[in-house]
């Protein structure tokens, strides 16, 4: 007798797994969606990571080392570029030199940061593909005056 009552329980414990896990799922992709819109506007309160193709345009534009250190920031130096950042600026861990400009897209498509600081003019044209990966952005995301 304690063996039918136990076959007769499988098939209900079995289903209310399978509801769990689906509403579990569900629940999890309708916070990521609802999250995923802030983080594109760039008004969540969260630190987006950031990855920054370093060019001598940027360079010469100036950086805010203090600030980009304290977020998830990678810096990619182009193969163009000769100057480094000071290691006293900018972690030497997170400065990554490319020899080919292949090199810096295959890096940005490794990291797949939030947003890929580029500026067009001195980069070779963006691969379409980096578009799943990253979000290319001209300019810092804290950078009110180079918008306008």
């Amino acid at each position: 007798m304690g063996l039918r009552k136990t076959r007769d329980q499988a098939p209900r414990l079995v289903f209310a797994g399978i509801v769990a896990a689906f509403l579990v799922g569900a629940s999890y992709r309708w916070f990521n969606r609802g999250s995923s819109s802030l983080t594109q506007d760039g008004n969540s309160g969260k630190n987006q990571s950031i990855c920054l193709i370093l060019s001598e345009g940027l360079w010469s534009k100036g950086v805010d080392w203090n600030r980009l250190s304290e977020r998830d920031a990678v810096v990619i130096l182009t193969p163009d570029f000769k100057e480094a950042p000071a290691q006293d600026l900018f972690p030497k861990h997170r400065v990554i030199r490319c020899s080919t400009h292949e090199g810096v897209w295959y890096v940005v498509r490794h990291l797949r940061k939030d947003v890929v600081i580029v500026e067009k003019q001195q980069i070779e044209q963006i691969p379409s593909d980096i578009y799943k990966f990253s979000r290319p952005i001209e300019n810092l995301p804290w950078d009110q005056s180079a918008s306008s």
